[in-house]
């Protein structure tokens, strides 16, 4: 897999092409990601047009540039999501967690709408310096509270 990066207006886009397999390929889109961060968080658009293929380790690879792009306090978006690629996103149920576009443009461009990208960063349509709002990374209050609550199973007849 071969990975180009571009600039759109403080958006990083990575073009992926040929077979997204995980790997040192993973490790490699992990490291421009880092490169392309500077200052601030990561707003980067991961296009797949050029993908032919992809496995359970591709995934893992857009998995863990997603997760290293929302701890820095920004987002990944993908682009040109179609065909077998669109399949194994939508049969893995990871459709609900990527925002997906027809373009690495649009993609680009939905990063102005949430002060996170085409300027300076944090800034919202009042002007005033907003910070990001963290991703839970912990159960819901209700899980753990479930699981703090509950009682110890004893023996039959005793409870």
């Amino acid at each position: 897999m071969q990975i180009e990066h571009t600039d759109h207006g403080g958006v990083a886009v990575f073009a992926l092409t040929g077979d997204a397999l995980g790997g040192p390929d993973g490790s490699a889109l992990h490291d421009r990601l880092h490169e392309a961060k500077g200052d601030g968080p990561i707003r980067a658009v991961v296009d797949l047009s050029g993908v032919r293929h992809m496995n359970s380790s591709g995934l893992g690879m857009l998995i863990g540039a997603l997760t290293t792009a929302r701890n820095s306090g920004g987002d990944l978006r993908l682009a040109g999501v179609e065909g077998r690629i669109e399949t194994l996103l939508t049969v893995t149920q990871l459709t609900g967690v990527f925002q997906s576009f027809a373009s690495p443009e649009a993609a680009a461009a939905s990063f102005s709408d949430l002060g996170l990208g085409f300027g300076d960063w944090g800034l919202v349509a009042t002007g005033v310096p907003q910070s990001p709002t963290p991703h839970p990374q912990s159960p819901s209050p209700n899980h753990a509270s479930f699981c703090r609550h509950r009682r110890p199973v004893g023996r039959r007849g005793q409870g």
